[in-house]
């Protein structure tokens, strides 16, 4: 008996000294919360940019993006002005824009060099 009364009085006076633990709320999904909450995006709207190629000129009409024009017209907010051999000038309020063929698409003609064989001679 005086064993059990010396655990007990162990016992009491370790539990009187021993202190709670402090409980934690732990939630495991709190990350995938965060994760899932969707934010508002913002939409921009660009309009499309419009690439002017020019394929053809041919006397004062140039050939931009499948149709011919002439200087005057109007083509995607921009005034044709100018039509030379090689390019074109293009005027939309302060701003000036040219327009050169593409370098793709340029047929050079070269004159044909007259050569002769040896021993031959030109009876011209």
């Amino acid at each position: 008996m005086k064993s059990f009364l010396f655990s007990m009085l162990i016992i009491t006076n370790v539990l009187a000294n021993f202190q709670a633990l402090p409980v934690i709320n732990y939630d495991p999904f709190k990350k995938a919360q965060v994760l899932l909450q969707v934010k508002p995006v913002k939409k921009t709207v660009s309009k499309p940019k419009v690439v002017i190629k020019l394929a053809a000129i041919m006397n004062d009409r140039a050939y931009i993006n499948g149709h011919f024009y002439k200087k005057g017209d109007k083509l995607f907010g921009y005034r044709l002005v100018k039509v030379y051999d090689d390019y074109v000038v293009l005027n939309r309020g302060d701003i000036y824009k040219v327009v050169s063929l593409e370098a793709s698409k340029f047929i050079r003609m070269q004159p044909k060099e007259e050569t002769t064989k040896e021993g031959e001679l030109d009876n011209e």
